[in-house]
């Protein structure tokens, strides 16, 4: 990723975070746009590891056990505390 491409997603991010987007979002909704991010991560993770491995540099068999399958799990254990945050209000 170019320093151009994480501006962008930082300058959408912080547009979002200040138009409150996600705040006013109903837990379901939350749950379906964390599942959304997961389910092609996880559908493409040999692809992503294999690109980690040509971008980062690490051997293939240290990419299989890092990151792409770690954030698809990470987004979608996300939909439990969403869950739960929406319980507490």
């Amino acid at each position: 990723m170019r320093a151009a491409d994480i501006n962008r997603v930082v300058a959408t991010a912080r547009a979002a975070f200040n138009e409150g987007r996600g705040a006013g979002q109903t837990p379901a909704a939350r749950t379906e746009v964390l599942l959304r991010l997961a389910a092609p991560i996880r559908a493409h993770v040999p692809e992503l590891e294999l690109l980690d491995s040509l971008d980062r540099g690490p051997l293939i068999r240290n990419a299989q056990a890092d990151d792409p399958l770690d954030c698809a799990s990470a987004m979608e254990a996300m939909v439990d505390v969403a869950s739960v945050d929406s319980q507490m209000r």
